[in-house]
């Protein structure tokens, strides 16, 4: 038996198994949903990450909650009743990036504590922990873009659970390789196009204008955008 047909074997057994109107299992996957993820037409990439949020932290924990609160999430849809059995699945959540997140965070809050006090005299010496956040910001990139191309050159419609909205970058990147041309949909009370928020090249309030700077993304739509500063004014 090939592998395709292994693992479609697989898929159908569980489908056949589980019970979508039955108690949550806590298996480590969303809804609690049996599929592993080669046996899954979506994938989700936990990205526990709030380094440069500039009004308070934890977003970074959201991937556990999410997790944790699905388990008690009904399956059926109206309109799509049997959504659940195309297969969805998680990746487990980096201790990695997990640590790297604790070990930035502290340094970015220091950093924008200096700048909101007008930068003092002696601030000078918190640029190192600029370049350590910006470094980590790359590195987040990298890592998410590895994960997403490797789903992506599987045949899987990959998603990302944040995290602040710095999160997804490294998904754009990859998608621009995998399909260039593409189009985003941007929904949100913020524009997020300022340049290098706070010094972070990769802040939350910059994805936007970073994505749209990758070769392969076609065109931008904004929607619900209610605040935005004078810069990103003009690259809208």
């Amino acid at each position: 038996m090939a592998k395709n047909d292994s693992i479609d074997k697989s898929k159908q057994e569980k489908i056949n198994a589980f019970n979508p109107s039955g108690i949550g299992h806590t298996n480590g996957n969303l809804f609690g949903l049996p599929f592993t993820v080669e046996e899954s037409d979506i994938v989700i990439i936990p990205v526990p990450w709030d380094v440069t949020t500039s009004f308070r932290s934890g977003a970074a924990n959201a991937p556990a909650a999410v997790l944790e609160a699905s388990y008690q999430i009904d399956l059926y849809d109206e309109d799509m009743p049997d959504g659940w059995k195309v297969g969805i699945a998680m990746l487990p959540i980096s201790t990695r990036i997990m640590k790297l997140n604790l070990a930035l965070r502290p340094k970015a809050s220091s950093f924008i504590k200096q700048l909101e006090q007008g930068f003092p005299s002696g601030a000078d010496r918190y640029l190192t922990n600029l370049y350590e956040v910006n470094d980590g910001g790359k590195q987040l990139n990298a890592w998410v873009k590895e994960e997403a191309k490797w789903l992506l050159s599987q045949g899987k419609i990959v998603g990302i659970l944040g995290g602040d909205h710095s999160a997804p970058q490294g998904l754009f990147e990859a998608l621009a390789e995998h399909a260039p041309g593409f189009r985003v949909l941007h929904i949100d009370a913020h524009l997020d196009m300022r340049l290098a928020y706070e010094g972070f090249t990769y802040s939350h309030a910059s994805i936007m204008r970073n994505v749209a700077a990758i070769n392969g993304v076609d065109r931008f739509v904004h929607l619900g955008i209610r605040d935005y500063c004078e810069e990103e004014s003009q690259k809208v």
